[in-house]
């Protein structure tokens, strides 16, 4: 995964595949901040203006090489998670469903 992302950085812009790890790292070579007003109340919280605390104005995010590989990770195991429970699933049902079976073979059929 390493190799990918080194050859990946070395391509150029119109070389680049159109999927998930490129849309991560093309973020990498913005300069994006991320407001705090984007998170949710509980996180405004620890900012308390009474403890004489204000919200700080941006923060700049970036990932390391082990968290991009981290985040792709866990995006493949996801997909692949989500997509065996659809498949066993339909599966069962159409075990259990004798008129759902018959349905699906005539429509294969034509």
């Amino acid at each position: 995964m390493r190799d990918i992302i080194a050859v990946r950085n070395q391509q150029k812009a119109e070389e680049r595949r159109r999927d998930f790890l490129q849309l991560v790292l093309n973020t990498l070579g913005t300069a994006n901040n991320i407001q705090v007003e984007h998170f949710d109340i509980v996180n405004r919280a620890d900012f308390s203006e009474a403890h004489g605390e204000s919200l700080p104005a941006k923060v700049k995010i970036t990932l390391s090489d082990d968290e991009i590989l981290s985040q792709a990770m866990i995006f493949l195991v996801a997909g692949y998670e989500t997509t065996r429970s659809l498949l066993s699933f339909t599966t069962y049902l159409l075990a259990t469903n004798l008129e759902c079976q018959k349905k699906l073979l005539r429509s294969e059929e034509h």
